[in-house]
């Protein structure tokens, strides 16, 4: 999705190919599975309640401009590597997990903008987390 205006993904369904190429975002309403290529260019995939599906075998691509806004689940098919491109409104926050599995499966993630509740009480200065 290629534009300079805020576009929108409505419905639910599967996806082949799907790049996300927008400064303005794209807002997805639905649950949208990519059975073949994430590229995440420029801008946010906000998904809000909803979530993006990419499938065990498909390849994903991030750019330090572009990122997942709400729920990401990357499936699986057997043990290796997952990144999760993933932040929240302002900041990109990639995580990688290393999965050993037997059975297959998926995995869902998202961040939480702000300190987590317990912050004062831990060791953690607040004022440089």
């Amino acid at each position: 999705m290629n534009s300079t205006v805020a576009q929108n993904i409505y419905g639910t369904g599967t996806i082949t190919s799907l790049t996300i190429d927008n400064p303005n975002d794209v807002f997805l309403f639905g649950e949208q599975r990519v059975s073949q290529r994430l590229d995440l260019v420029n801008g946010i995939l906000h998904t809000g309640a909803n979530k993006i599906i990419v499938d065990a075998n498909a390849n994903l691509f991030s750019s330090t401009s572009s990122w997942v806004s709400g729920n990401m689940q990357h499936n699986f098919s057997g043990s290796g590597i997952k990144n999760f491109f993933i932040g929240d409104n302002l900041h990109r926050s990639p995580i990688s997990l290393n999965v050993n599995v037997v059975t297959p499966g998926g995995i869902i993630a998202h961040t939480i903008a702000g300190d987590h509740l317990n912050i004062g009480s831990s060791t953690i200065d607040s004022t440089k987390s």
